[in-house]
């Protein structure tokens, strides 16, 4: 059951349920819908009508008047209407009501005019972007046209020579000076930078250059362990480089670098002390490092000259004043190094007035211990000098020319004393006690000698040695006054007029080993070319052959002079062949196809090379295709014939080659452009043929660095 219910403004309702039964009561604006289930019952009494309202009350007492208020006259911005008063506020002007209050709006668009220095302003009527303010009293504030800063960088500019200048000014008395700072306050790292002063400018051709630099840097970071490091850089051929370096080493150490470069020259104007107590001259230059001292005075008296002062508070007799010291590595399997010479000087007599000196000179011997060959040791009396020289009973020394005792020739250099004739051995008798078929040799002054170590065993050899290790040598007859001449060795010659007979060949055979022991090998020594003198050249040019392998043994390397002049590259070598190369057997046991460029794997294994991705040949071993790679090996460098079916583009003469990034294993001659592609030279076109396609002869040295390409 639904009721609806409505009564006038102010009237009540009451109403009420039969039962256990609720009512719901929904109110409107105008009315209140009151709802039951259907077997209940409701009551609705509405109240009488609201009676009328009452009479009014009687007026209060008038108030007292209140006290004249000022006139306000309408005008000038002020309005008065009936009694109100009110402004007229110019739009964007600045003034503005802010709740009841009068305020200035300062960003208003339409202010106008410039307010004065003296009244709070800047004097200005704009100012340049960036541009540092500057003020002179009164006037207005300036803003800078060769002062600004932004974007963190603070830039001083000027047309005018010498300028802009920075200058730091204290006027204090103190001793302490001005301070620049640079100053990093993240939390320091090892090699952190912590400032850099650049010196730039153009070059002449206008681009802008860094010639010179000064960096300071954290050397070594750890907290009270800290240490710096100070670099000054210039620029070297276009290259900044370290020309000076100070560095924290320790408590109280302080290490420095001078110069960059082993042909770099460090000069000192004056005078060079040095306090350490090691110095060091480094070379890795034959006969290098050179110690000159060079005197320029023009007076025959003057010279340079290397001093050993002892400087000691107590001076004693025997004390050693200086020494000069050889050393090398011996042949250990782990180097020593050994002393193989010492000249050094001691005080005999440190009396005032008697003063003597003696001065050693010393060698190696047998076992590296240093004994003394030569003595050189002031008398007692004035203008003599006593002389030692040679050790040992058995020790041998050797005089070249005429030995002269006081003032007479004692003996020549022959051995024959001057004194007396000696008559030549003219016979055999009790000269030789040699084997048969030695031969005998002159030894130039008439004497002859049977030599145990050359003998000639009456058929076909000729034997030099004996059972001693000594090296035994065969050597062309040195030339007085010429050049040294030839020495040849010949294979045996077939006889001249006999039809298509064979030369015989000249085989050079190393001495044979037994059971394990090591072949012999041969070795190849050549003079060094060394500075101008009449000295003669040491044999330091030097390879072997041994166990199958030709090798170099000091460093110098082979040189290989090819010829495609004479013989075009076409006409010697296949598609896939290659000359000068160098070939590593190594990797998995695969057939690589020739002229195809690989790259080791990780596993091994040699895969094709493409330049789509730097996994696949930017960083890793190439080589190109020789077949199979546990046989004929990979091509590392050399110059290869590529056939024209492993060419992309065209082949030009001088022009780099790259790993393809479409095809994998072949050369392109167009550099890779694509996203994530990687641009590699893997050698330079040497010539090209053009057969039935246009193989190119290239000079496969891949570099070593690489481009990624982010397009």
């Amino acid at each position: 059951m639904g009721i609806d219910v409505t009564t006038s403004s102010g009237n009540t309702i009451d109403v009420s349920v039969g039962g256990s039964n609720t009512v719901s009561l929904t109110q409107s604006s105008t009315s209140i819908s009151v709802s039951t289930p259907a077997t209940s019952t409701i009551t609705v009494t509405e109240k009488g009508p609201k009676g009328d309202t009452g009479a009014t009350g009687a007026t209060g007492a008038t108030g007292a008047t209140g006290a004249t208020g000022a006139t306000a006259t309408a005008g000038d911005g002020i309005d008065i209407a009936g009694g109100e008063v009110s402004t007229d506020l110019k739009s964007n002007g600045g003034l503005v009501i802010e709740s009841t209050e009068l305020a200035v709006d300062l960003a208003a668009s339409s202010i106008t005019g410039t307010l004065a220095v003296g009244d709070g302003g800047t004097g200005a009527t704009s100012l340049t972007d960036n541009a540092i303010l500057t003020g002179t009293g009164s006037s207005a504030i300036t803003a800078e046209a060769n002062a600004s800063y932004g974007n963190d960088s603070l830039q001083l500019s000027s047309s005018v020579s010498e300028k802009p200048t920075l200058e730091l000014i204290n006027s204090n008395t103190d001793a302490e000076p001005p301070e620049l700072t640079f100053q990093k306050t993240a939390n320091g790292a090892n090699n952190d930078g912590l400032g850099l002063i650049n010196f730039k400018g153009d070059d002449d051709g206008g681009n802008l250059t860094m010639f010179a630099q000064i960096e300071g840097k954290i050397e070594a970071a750890a907290d009270g362990s800290e240490e710096g490091e100070l670099n000054l850089t210039v620029n070297a051929h276009g290259n900044v480089r370290n020309g000076f370096r100070a560095q924290g080493n320790g408590t109280d150490i302080v290490d420095t670098d001078v110069g960059y470069g082993a042909a770099s020259i460090t000069t000192v104007a004056g005078n060079l002390k040095a306090s350490g107590e090691d110095h060091t001259f480094t070379s890795a230059t034959s006969g290098k490092p050179v110690l000159t001292l060079k005197n320029t005075n023009t007076s025959g008296g003057s010279q340079s000259q290397l001093k050993f002062l002892k400087d000691a508070a107590d001076v004693s007799v025997g004390e050693y004043l200086g020494s000069i010291g050889w050393y090398g590595d011996n042949n250990n399997a782990s180097p020593e190094t050994i002393q193989y010479a010492q000249m050094f000087s001691r005080t005999v007599s440190i009396t005032d007035g008697s003063e003597r000196g003696v001065l050693y000179l010393q060698v190696a011997e047998y076992d590296g211990t240093l004994t003394t060959g030569l003595t050189l040791e002031g008398a007692t009396t004035n203008g003599q000098i006593d002389v030692d020289i040679a050790s040992g009973a058995a020790s041998t020394t050797t005089i070249k020319g005429t030995l002269t005792m006081g003032s007479t020739a004692a003996m020549t250099n022959a051995g024959l004393l001057s004194v007396a004739a000696q008559p030549n051995i003219t016979t055999m008798t009790g000269v030789f006690t040699g084997s048969s078929n030695q031969l005998i040799t002159d030894d130039g002054d008439g004497t002859v000698t049977s030599e145990a170590k050359l003998t000639w065993d009456g058929s076909s050899t000729l034997t030099i040695g004996s059972n001693a290790t000594a090296i035994m040598n065969i050597k062309r007859h040195a030339m007085a006054t010429a050049a040294g001449s030839d020495l040849k060795i010949f294979g045996g010659d077939s006889t001249d007029g006999q039809t298509n007979m064979a030369g015989g060949d000249l085989m050079l055979q190393s001495g044979l080993g037994t059971g394990t022991g090591t072949r012999g090998k041969i070795e190849f020594l050549s003079g060094k070319t060394e500075s101008s003198g009449t000295d003669l050249q040491s044999a330091t040019f030097a390879a072997q052959f041994a166990d199958g392998v030709f090798e170099n043994t000091t460093g110098y390397g082979f040189r290989e002079k090819i010829n495609f002049v004479t013989d075009t590259f076409e006409d010697v070598l296949a598609d896939g062949d290659h000359t000068g190369s160098k070939v590593l057997v190594y990797g998995a046991d695969e057939t690589l196809t020739d002229g195809q460029i690989f790259f080791l794997h990780t596993n091994a294994s040699w895969d094709l090379a493409q330049a789509d991705d730097v996994a696949t040949g930017a960083t890793q071993l190439l080589c190109v295709g020789n077949g199979r790679t546990v046989t004929a090996g990979v091509i590392l460098e050399g110059l290869i014939r590529v056939p024209d079916t492993e060419i992309i583009g065209t082949p030009a003469i001088g022009a780099p080659v790259y790993i393809s990034e479409t095809t994998a294993g072949h050369f392109d001659f167009t550099a890779p452009s694509g996203n994530n592609e990687f641009v590699r030279v893997v050698g330079y076109c040497i010539d090209t043929h053009d057969d039935s396609g246009v193989d190119a002869l290239i000079y496969f040295k891949p570099d070593n660095t690489y481009v990624k390409i982010t397009a």
